[in-house]
C-alpha cells in the first residue's frame, strides 16, 4: 500500500514537471508572418587577427596623424593616468570636451576635436548639405587611411543641435554640425552590434568628431553542420525567451532576419535577429521584443541577449560623447 502511494507521489510530481514543461513551451508562439531563415548559404564567419592589433608607438602615430590633419597638433596631450596598454586617451589642453581615444586591440577610434566654437547661439555658416556630406565624410576618412575597403553602406545624415531658453521666454533651435552615419555589409547581410562609422562635420564641412568602430577581419570557412537549420534555431530561440521570461503569460515571435554580429573583438559571426511582442503576467499590454540569437552550433562569442552564456565585457565608454544612432 505505501509503496503504491510513493509510486503515485512520485508519478504526480512528474506529470506535474510534464504539464509545466508543455505550459511554458506554449507560451512561445511563433506566427504566421515568422518564416524560418535559409542558413544554407552560410559558409562563413570572420575573425581579427591578434597580430593585427595597433602597438602602442602605432597607436600613437595614428593620433598624432588626426591632430595634425585636423590642425590641433599643439593641443592634444596623452593623459598618463588613463592610457596603459590597452588604450590610448588624448586630452585637448584648451577645450575640457576635445578627446582621443584609440584602443590598441581592435583599432577603434574616438575623436573630438572640442566644440566650444559651436556651442554659441546662432547657426553654423557653410554646413554641408546632406547629398554632398557623405562624400565629404569618406573623403576625411581617406585621407587619414581609416575608410574601410569594403562594406560601407550610409545609413542616414542627421544633425547635431543646440537649444537655447532665453531670459524673456522664448527658445530658439539652432543647427550646428551634420552627421553622417554609416553601417557595415557583408555577404549582403548587414553587419549589426559594434561596427559602425560616425562623422560630424562643422563649418565648410571640416571634421569635427570622428567615431570608428570598425574592426578588419578575415573569413573563416564554416561547414554546413557548423551552422543551424531552421527548426534548431526555432528550439535556441524558444529556449532562451522562456529563460530571460520565465514569468511571462505570452510570447510572440513575429518575423526574423539573417545578419551578422559584430562582438567588437575581432568576431562577426552569423546570426538572427528576431522581433515579436512578450505580455508579462499579470499584464494586459504587450511590449516589445527585440533579440538576437547566434545561428552557429557552437558560438564563437557571447551574445548581448544570451543570458545562458557568460556576460560579455562591457564595450569602452565612447568618451567623446558622439551620438551613436539618433540625432541630437
Amino acid at each position: 500500500m505505501k509503496k503504491t502511494i510513493l509510486r503515485c507521489l512520485v508519478l504526480g510530481c512528474v506529470m506535474a514537471l510534464i504539464c509545466q514543461w508543455a505550459m511554458a513551451a506554449d507560451r512561445v508562439i511563433f506566427a504566421n508572418s515568422y518564416k524560418d531563415a535559409d542558413t544554407s548559404k552560410i559558409s562563413k564567419y570572420y575573425q581579427k587577427s591578434p597580430a593585427d592589433a595597433l602597438s602602442k608607438a602605432e597607436g600613437d602615430e595614428l593620433a598624432k596623424s588626426i591632430f595634425t590633419y585636423t590642425q590641433k597638433g599643439s593641443s592634444f596631450t596623452l593623459d598618463e593616468g588613463e592610457s596603459n596598454d590597452e588604450i590610448l586617451v588624448y586630452r585637448n589642453t584648451n577645450e575640457q570636451s576635445g578627446i582621443c581615444y584609440i584602443e590598441l586591440a581592435t583599432g577603434k577610434v574616438f575623436f573630438n576635436k572640442g566644440m566650444d566654437e559651436y556651442l554659441t547661439p546662432g547657426e553654423t555658416l557653410d554646413l554641408p548639405n546632406d547629398a554632398e556630406a557623405p562624400q565629404i565624410a569618406h573623403n576625411h576618412l581617406r585621407a587619414l587611411n581609416l575608410f574601410p575597403s569594403v562594406g560601407v553602406v550610409l545609413h542616414h545624415v542627421g544633425g547635431l543641435g543646440i537649444a537655447i531658453h532665453y531670459e524673456n521666454g522664448t527658445n530658439s533651435n539652432y543647427k550646428k554640425l551634420v552627421t553622417v552615419y554609416e553601417y557595415r555589409e557583408l555577404d549582403g547581410l548587414q553587419v549589426v552590434g559594434s561596427s559602425r562609422l560616425v562623422t560630424e562635420l562643422g563649418s565648410g564641412g571640416e571634421m569635427v568628431s570622428l567615431g570608428r568602430c570598425w574592426v578588419d577581419v578575415s573569413p573563416v570557412a564554416s561547414t554546413p553542420k557548423d551552422i543551424l537549420p531552421g527548426t534548431a534555431i526555432r528550439d535556441r530561440i524558444n529556449t532562451q525567451l522562456m529563460e530571460a521570461y520565465p514569468d511571462a503569460k505570452y510570447i510572440e515571435v513575429q518575423n526574423q532576419q539573417l545578419v551578422y554580429y559584430d562582438d567588437g573583438k575581432g568576431i562577426i559571426e552569423p546570426a538572427q535577429v528576431i522581433a515579436g511582442i512578450v505580455i508579462p503576467q499579470g499584464e494586459t499590454e504587450s511590449q516589445p521584443l527585440d533579440w538576437i540569437v547566434s545561428i552557429m552550433a557552437t558560438p564563437h562569442t557571447t551574445y548581448p541577449y544570451d543570458i545562458t552564456a557568460p556576460e560579455p565585457d562591457d564595450p569602452p565608454a565612447d568618451p567623446s560623447g558622439l551620438p551613436s544612432g539618433e540625432d541630437k
